[in-house]
């Protein structure tokens, strides 16, 4: 087993924009140990470089690594740790860090993207000049802008991690300083996190070679923060899991592209070994890395499968939910707008399963554009492609329900004018009805009147001159125009006689449109008339039909008297 040798220190300082030396050593292993460098979970081996010396005497070996790296503020107060290890166990030792930094100098805000140096100078700074480095020292891009504060330009979200690196600036006041420079420096790191990336430096290894039953690798360079949490293989969408397959990573300087700069990065190799390379092996291979706390991954293979007159219908694959559960957002407008309109999806989220989904109330005959993307807590996803399609055209409407529709507007119409007319026909019906009964109630049971007035009766004439003075009934003769009238027994009780030809008058009944019946007018004592001025009553006359009348009898047993339909 290897004994190791604990650091001298408990603290090493260092700065944030400078790299620091570090070695530790191992004695008395055999085999001879092999060395790591961790911070924490992140191995950073790759990084130093190991010398072993043996003790032939003893068969003993003396191990001795030295590690070179540069930190950031994030790492101020952690472990770092040195192993040693062998077949025959490991042992470690640790040391923290102190790293410093100038809380004062540099100011990232992340929603507006700038970054302000502040300076301490009298007179105040004049000019303020920006660089952007790699953590290796390449030169990534100068600014224009001249100010404190910087304002980063504005890129899309995916190239955002580009944006990591040195900041440096260079500020002048026209003073010389105690260094005996006019101009002063200073910088600041500024990392952004990334998703796992497969970085530029891999498209010279798309294609890998392996030889038929042997063991062989495949090696693919990433570059992630925070680090992945997991690494997943698959071929199409099946996860390798069998013994077959063993994965391996280790940290290593990767390169990649930072705003059109190649430059180097602290990233990690993955390796894929597969024994026994067989005729199958021989096909195309995905790496996926998962974080545990991340944005979710962008909905794979979003497709358009069909189109409605309304109704657009799609389908995706679920990527990695980022460790939380994650919805799916559909963003729509028709092509040639700016404005997107958003709609959550309710559907499955489950891993590697097709989701079919309709997206309903849309114009006809338009040209949409889509796309959607994936949402957690933590944050959302990249969108995915733009997806372009033409609603159809509808049909004229000749369904049976507009038929219907319209039958039944022509029946309401009816139904309405048929109710006005019942109601007007009832209204009139009922006027008319009041109208006789006023009428019939003033003409009836009529006896001797007081004052008459000479419009309310109609002219009755006497058949003659010898009848002025008679005690016998004065019958009174009625007539309708067009119907048959019935006319009841007028009867004068005891014959009065008749005072004046005025002062007795019959009221004459008559109707103008139906036929009215009259009761008995009582002439109780026949006053005799004072005058032979004729007796007034109603000129009959002739009908298409004949006008029956009944039998007139005074109560004196004067003989009955019949009158035919004729004018006195």
């Amino acid at each position: 087993k290897p004994l190791i040798i604990p650091f001298a220190l408990d603290t090493l300082n260092t700065e944030e924009t400078i790299s620091f030396d570090l070695s530790c050593q191992s004695t008395g292993s055999r085999p001879a140990a092999s060395m790591y460098w961790l911070f924490g979970q992140q191995n950073i081996t790759s990084n130093s470089t190991s010398q072993s010396n043996g003790e032939s005497s003893k068969d003993k070996y003396t191990v001795t690594s030295y590690l070179r790296y540069r930190v950031d503020r994030e790492y101020n107060g952690k472990k770092l740790i040195c192993r040693a290890s062998n077949v025959a166990g490991s042992m470690e030792t640790s040391i923290t860090l102190d790293v410093k930094f100038d809380n004062k100098t540099f100011l990232q805000t992340q929603s507006s993207r700038q970054i302000t140096s502040i300076v301490d100078s009298n007179p105040p700074v004049s000019t303020c000049t920006w660089r952007h480095k790699s953590k290796y020292g390449e030169l990534i891009r100068d600014f224009s802008n001249n100010n404190q504060t910087l304002t980063l330009p504005t890129v899309p979200e995916d190239q955002r991690y580009q944006d990591t690196g040195e900041y440096i600036c260079t500020a002048e006041n026209g003073i010389v300083g105690m260094n005996g420079q006019f101009k002063q420096t200073g910088s600041g790191y500024v990392i952004i996190n990334a998703p796992s990336v497969i970085t530029a430096d891999n498209k010279d290894n798309s294609t890998q070679y392996g030889k038929f039953g042997k063991n062989t690798k495949l090696y693919v360079n990433v570059y992630s923060i925070p680090k992945y949490s997991s690494i997943k293989w698959y071929i199409g969408n099946k996860q390798l899991v069998s013994n077959k397959y063993v994965t391996n990573e280790e940290p290593a300087i990767v390169k990649d592209v930072f705003h059109g700069v190649e430059v180097q990065l602290d990233g990690y190799r993955v390796t894929l070994t597969i024994s026994d390379l067989q005729e199958a092996d021989f096909t195309n291979y995905t790496l996926r890395l998962h974080i545990v706390v991340s944005a979710p991954q962008t909905p794979l293979n979003f497709t358009i499968i069909s189109s409605g007159e309304t109704s657009v219908t799609f389908q995706w694959i679920p990527g990695y939910d980022g460790g939380q559960t994650q919805t799916f957002n559909i963003e729509y407008h028709i092509s040639g707008t700016d404005t997107w309109i958003s709609q959550e999806i309710k559907t499955s989220n489950k891993l590697e399963l097709l989701n079919i989904y309709t997206l309903s109330e849309l114009r006809d005959k338009t040209t949409y554009e889509l796309r959607m993307y994936a949402k957690n807590k933590f944050n959302q996803s990249q969108h995915t492609n733009i997806e372009t399609i033409t609603t159809i055209s509808k049909e004229p409407q000749t369904s049976s329900n507009a038929i219907i529709g319209t039958v039944a507007g022509v029946l309401v119409v009816l139904l309405i004018v048929c109710a006005v007319i019942i109601s007007f026909l009832i209204f009139k019906k009922r006027k008319g009805k009041k109208k006789t009964k006023k009428n019939t109630g003033f003409y009836e049971n009529s006896g001797f009147q007081n004052v008459q007035t000479g419009d309310e009766y109609e002219e009755v004439v006497s058949k003659s001159d010898t009848q002025e003075k008679q005690t016998s009934k004065t019958y009174e003769v009625l007539r309708t125009k067009e119907t048959v009238d019935v006319y009841d027994d007028l009867e004068n009780s005891k014959g009065l006689p008749s005072s004046k030809s005025t002062s007795k008058t019959y009221e004459s009944l008559g109707t103008k449109d139906a036929v009215e019946m009259y009761d008995d007018l009582d002439h109780h004592k026949g006053l005799p008339s004072s005058k032979p001025s004729l007796d007034h009553y109603e000129a009959l006359g002739t009908q298409d039909k004949p006008n029956v009348y009944e039998e007139l009898e005074n109560q004196k047993g004067q003989a009955e008297k019949v009158y035919v339909n004729e004018a006195f």
